[in-house]
């Protein structure tokens, strides 16, 4: 199902509407197989879990994929677009999300949100947009599937790969605009929502990482660098557990800067950004890399690998 149990989003939706098991279970299965689908000791079929998210007013092919194509080759121009930007090369993802709308339903609000949102994003990179833009532009997209997103409360439900990225956007812009409190209150509301909802492990690194990649930068910029680094660490060890190479290097970066804030060992903080240099290299992000490369060489001198 991706990033959700079923009987989760069941569970979360139906608590969001205010609706008891037997108001839900009513007509379609028994109280006790809600229960059961609801604590994930059973999985419904197909038709049972349509019916019970109509009831409630959902439709419950929204949690299945982040974008809806009809080809597996568009889904692989999809994936390539992300990859483009997470690796900083933000003129080749728009060159390239121009070619995927083409033959895209952009009727779809699903489909229309992760375009907009992926747009929003490069165009901020590239410095086409203010920190204030992006959040206008970010809180439109989050919109189509929320229409109650009231742009800070985080509310009652269950959300997609996309909604929580774009939550976390919002987040982020706050901290880029040096306003961090703003920042942390939604971030510290996304963290319990992770905390509190039970996910496929592996999607659930992909989202949560990017939440607390980001919390810990803006705590770092705060002055709460020993939590940042907490953070940090933890989220190092949960990327090598996935071989989530392209997630690592920047917290490897981000280690090693918490590190040195906090006065730390000189040679392991020296080792953390040779392996972060060495892994954005991989990966192709040339960004990155020559970023590593200059705060290695304005600290320690040249750097031979």
């Amino acid at each position: 199902m991706g990033l959700y149990y079923i009987g989760e989003v069941i569970k979360r939706t139906r608590e969001s509407m205010g609706m008891t098991q037997e108001e839900l279970s009513e007509g379609i299965c028994t109280t006790e197989t809600l229960s059961r689908i609801e604590t994930g000791k059973r999985t419904p079929n197909r038709a049972n879990f349509k019916a019970l998210m109509e009831r409630m007013g959902r439709c419950g092919e929204k949690y299945f994929p982040h974008i809806r194509v009809e080809s597996y080759k568009k889904m692989e121009q999809w994936e390539k677009i992300l990859k483009l930007n997470q690796s900083h090369q933000f003129e080749e993802a728009l060159m390239e999300l121009e070619d995927f709308e083409e033959h895209l339903d952009l009727e779809d609000k699903v489909n229309r949100q992760a375009v907009m949102r992926m747009r929003v994003l490069c165009r901020y990179n590239l410095g086409e947009i203010s920190a204030k833009e992006k959040r206008v532009k970010l809180n439109e997209a989050l919109r189509f599937t929320i229409p109650y997103w009231d742009g800070k409360n985080i509310p009652k439900g269950v959300f997609t790969r996309t909604e929580c990225g774009i939550v976390c956007n919002i987040a982020v812009s706050y901290m880029q605009e040096e306003n961090y409190q703003e920042a942390l209150d939604i971030m510290r509301q996304m963290q319990k929502y992770f905390e509190t909802t039970r996910m496929n492990e592996e999607e659930k690194c992909v989202s949560e990482g990017l939440l607390l990649s980001n919390l810990a930068q803006c705590l770092g910029r705060s002055g709460e660098t020993e939590e940042a680094l907490e953070i940090e660490e933890k989220e190092a060890k949960r990327y090598m557990k996935h071989d989530m190479a392209g997630r690592l290097y920047g917290s490897l970066y981000h280690i090693a800067y918490g590190m040195e804030i906090q006065h730390m060992d000189e040679e392991v903080c020296k080792e953390k950004l040779v392996q972060a240099y060495c892994i954005a290299d991989f990966v192709g992000d040339v960004r990155m890399k020559a970023h590593i490369q200059e705060h290695f060489e304005e600290r320690y001198g040249e750097l031979e690998i």
